[in-house]
């Protein structure tokens, strides 16, 4: 979750506006917030931000290649075909969620 899922919009409106001018307007916002595209993280990529996050931590870090194996083992249902796979989805993950879009 960036910080986008704690912002809010919030409009006041004039009831002369019609309901095409009103979601005109929340649009605009909304694209300046959250860009054109919003998708959350999901569950799969917050988990696989928070094992590898954890075993980059150690000193020494954990080589990704046993980051691979371990998290192939524990998570079957999301099993990865090589280590830089991983690594890659790891961090985009941590990068959207340590450098937001700019708003």
């Amino acid at each position: 979750m960036g910080p986008a899922a704690f912002a809010r919009i919030a409009l006041t409106v004039d009831p002369a506006a019609t309901p095409r001018e009103v979601a005109a307007v929340y649009a605009k916002h909304r694209r300046e917030l959250v860009g054109r595209r919003y998708r959350p993280l999901s569950e799969k990529h917050l988990a696989l931000l928070a094992f590898g996050a954890e075993e980059r931590a150690k000193v020494p870090p954990t080589k990704w290649k046993a980051i691979f194996a371990q998290w192939n083992d524990e998570h079957p249902k999301w099993q990865y075909t090589s280590a830089h796979l991983l690594a890659r989805d790891w961090r985009v993950a941590r990068e959207r969620v340590l450098r937001p879009p700019k708003w």
